[in-house]
């Protein structure tokens, strides 16, 4: 007769591992059950991932732990701890079960309550701890300087492990020392810091520089805003600015030298004015579309003020669809009736399920792709894939129960999920919008809350804000003109689309791609244009975006960049890419590519495996970012024949001539494909001065080398009429 015989278990002596990094520290006591192999786990506070995947080493039945320490720093309230066992095994026996326990935790040398607990199958244990709060800062007056002009600045901030630090310039020159931020912005308060000095009469810049910023994903970060600002006592315009990464941000202050006061400010506009004779009145709560269907071609349309919740027009050839001030189309879904379960609150009856996207997703990102947004109070949640990770700001989407479940008590707040997928779309041509908002549709993936998937032909779209969609803003299409816009905070990209004769101009893009979960190298930022011939893009604004700031890839020609202003962008500033001839003359382009700071990538310009481009006037400051002025060659040979590409992907027959560059970062030409293309391909730099902070540095990139100002000049045909200076 057969005798079962017992698994044998090696030794395991128990071990101590350290993860992340920070000033708090987390411990765990962790044991398993060992069978056929190691109980395997991770750890996740508030949503994100901990270091790596963690071996448990110690048998339960030793009465012994491993001790896992992870640091952090972490925020003050209530934290919640995910430990994920992954590899659950059982052989029919007691003796033969793999299984992983959570011994005890201690936050900062105190013991967590409710820390343990036994994980006999795959799955999460949850449990909390709390950090305690901070002392609340309180605002303070600071001054510097001295003279008769008095600049007054209010300022405030978001502290996260430490206080936003900064400092100010008048005309180039710094008034004072580091000043120190104290009143949080979330109290509606601000520091006084008053500036003294003798000004002469007319125009002065002034210079705010952000100093020390600093972000956690899912913890925290650090801002600075500058609230408003008085000179002599009179409001300065335009001196407000949020800053959400380290840099600088100018407004400008005139002294009149005059001890007249100054004249009064015009009046504001009288509130969106009035229907035009025979415009068709339209009020909240009614359908447009209806209203559209009844009207004729060419029809004109007068929204009031308020909300139009979940509509989708699709209008006729030669309509007009004006907005007085405060007409808004929401594609959201007011929530109400959430229910208390556990730590979370849950609302059913949730139908909606947008179609999915394969985009690639930012590490630690669930449901990228997802167009199914939930905004708490006007602020995106993030999705996870299961309920143990919901905290707050974060929501998880249950399809199969048509639940979602949030972290946040919603008492007092507006919840709101994203439902509709378009605002206004279809074949019409001749459309005109005007002065409405288009927020929160669930747009998906490469589809504009205005324009769909294929964009719209020959509209015109003229002060329209389009904020928090989930996928675009707007995609635009042959004829259309994007004009007075402002386009912010929009999930994958600002805008985008393809076409003849496109028109961008004195239109804003900011703070994009986000909070989608999508990696905005495969396609986010302020916009990303495709096959396009003639687009002009015109005193426009395209700053924060996590992403280029501006991006033509793929088949554009006769694409002309000319008086923009690109800031602070996280990818790269103006990116030209599978491309043909271009001109991007006189723009402005401060401070892009610190995501994007490896080889010359995240460049001001970068012109990548495209031709025929003349840059000429540019102020590039790569101080802070990425690289100044690149050419880049790389093999794109699968994607000429995805893409028909009427000539081959080559970096020839680029001008690059009579820029003013600023910064240490790198500039010139690389390839890592068939060098001799971009070397014999009559590729030009010449007549353009740099200014270093250290002149004879190697930061020019030539034949596979980096070389001096002078070095280049001597081993290349370049910049025989540029100059290096010191900066």
């Amino acid at each position: 007769m057969a005798t079962s015989v017992a698994p044998t278990i090696p030794v395991r002596t128990p071990v101590s591992k350290v993860a992340g990094s920070g000033s708090d520290s987390l411990v765990l006591r962790i044991s398993q059950d060992y069978y056929a192999a190691d109980a395997q786990y991770t750890v996740s506070v508030d949503g994100v991932q901990i270091g790596g995947t963690f071996t448990a080493s110690a048998l339960r039945s030793s009465g012994q732990s491993d001790t896992l320490t992870l640091k952090g720093n972490w925020a003050a309230g209530s934290h919640k701890v995910s430990v994920k066992f992954l590899n659950d095994a059982w052989g029919g026996t007691a003796a033969t079960d793999r299984n992983l326990y959570l011994d005890g935790a201690t936050y900062n040398g105190q013991v967590v309550p409710n820390a343990t607990a036994s994980l006999w199958s795959a799955g999460a244990a949850v449990f909390s701890y709390t950090e305690a709060a901070p002392a609340t800062p309180v605002p303070v007056s600071l001054s510097a300087g001295s003279g008769s002009d008095i600049l007054v600045l209010k300022v405030s901030q978001d502290a996260f492990q430490g206080s936003a630090q900064y400092t100010v310039k008048v005309d180039g020159v710094q008034i004072g020392g580091i000043f120190t931020a104290s009143a949080l912005h979330s109290s509606g308060q601000s520091d006084t810091l008053t500036l003294k000095g003798n000004w002469a009469a007319g125009t002065h810049a002034v210079t705010v520089t952000f100093t020390n910023d600093y972000a956690v994903s899912g913890q925290g970060d650090r801002n600075l805003f500058v609230e408003g600002a008085t000179y002599n006592g009179t409001s300065v315009s335009g001196a407000a600015a949020e800053f959400w990464t380290g840099g600088s941000k100018n407004f400008a202050i005139t002294d009149t030298a005059t001890t007249q006061p100054p004249s009064p400010e015009p009046p504001p506009p009288s509130g969106g004015g009035t229907a035009p004779a025979g415009a068709i009145i339209l009020k909240p709560g009614a359908s447009i579309q209806s209203a559209v269907n009844a009207a004729p071609d060419g029809a004109t349309f007068w929204l009031e003020a308020g909300e139009y919740r979940m509509q989708s027009v699709t209008p006729k050839s030669g309509q007009t669809f004006l907005g007085a001030d405060g007409a808004v189309l929401n594609g959201s879904r007011l929530l109400t009736g959430f229910t208390q379960d556990g730590d979370d609150w849950m609302i059913g009856g949730q139908t909606q399920e947008g179609p999915r996207s394969g985009a690639p997703a930012l590490s630690g990102r669930d449901r990228a792709g997802y167009p199914d947004a939930v905004f708490l109070d006007g602020k995106p949640l993030q999705p996870v894939d299961t309920r143990a990770e919901v905290v707050p700001g974060k929501f998880y989407f249950d399809y199969a129960a048509d639940r979602i479940y949030i972290g946040d008590n919603p008492a007092g707040h507006k919840v709101e999920a994203a439902v509709t997928q378009l605002a206004f779309g279809g074949a019409a041509q001749n459309v005109t919008l005007e002065n409405l908002v288009v927020e929160k549709y669930a747009s998906p993936v490469q589809h504009g809350a205005v324009g769909g998937r294929g964009g719209v032909r020959n509209w015109t779209i003229d002060d329209v804000d389009f904020r928090l969609n989930y996928g675009l803003g707007v995609k635009l299409g042959d004829g259309s003109d994007l004009l007075n816009s402002r386009v912010v905070q929009n999930g994958q990209m600002g805008a985008g689309g393809s076409g003849t004769g496109i028109v961008v101009d004195r239109t804003e893009f900011a703070r994009n791609s986000e909070w989608s979960g999508i990696d905005p190298r495969w396609e986010g930022g302020g916009f990303k244009f495709a096959f396009t011939d003639g687009l002009i893009v015109r005193n426009s604004y395209s700053h924060d975006n996590y992403g280029n700031g501006m991006w033509t890839d793929i088949n554009n020609v006769n694409t002309l960049y000319e008086g923009n202003r690109i800031e602070n962008n996280a990818m790269g500033g103006i990116h030209h890419e599978l491309s043909y001839e271009a001109v991007i003359r006189n723009n402005t382009i401060v401070g892009n590519g610190a995501q994007r700071d490896t080889w010359l990538l995240g460049a001001g310009i970068q012109i990548e495996n495209s031709q025929g481009v003349e840059a000429y006037g540019n102020t590039v400051d790569n101080r802070g970012g990425g690289a100044g002025i690149s050419l880049i060659y790389q093999d794109r040979t699968s994607d000429q024949a995805a893409f028909n590409a009427p000539r081959p992907y080559n970096t020839i027959n680029n001008n690059i001539h009579d820029n003013h560059v600023y910064g240490p970062a790198e500039n010139g030409a690389v390839a890592n494909y068939n060098a001799s293309v971009l070397w014999n391909g009559n590729n030009r730099f010449d007549g353009n001065d740099y200014h270093l902070p250290d002149p004879s540095a190697r930061v020019f990139a030539y034949n596979g080398g980096m070389h001096s100002f002078d070095q280049l000049r001597a081993v290349s045909p370049w910049e025989d009429n540029g100059s290096a200076v010191l900066l």
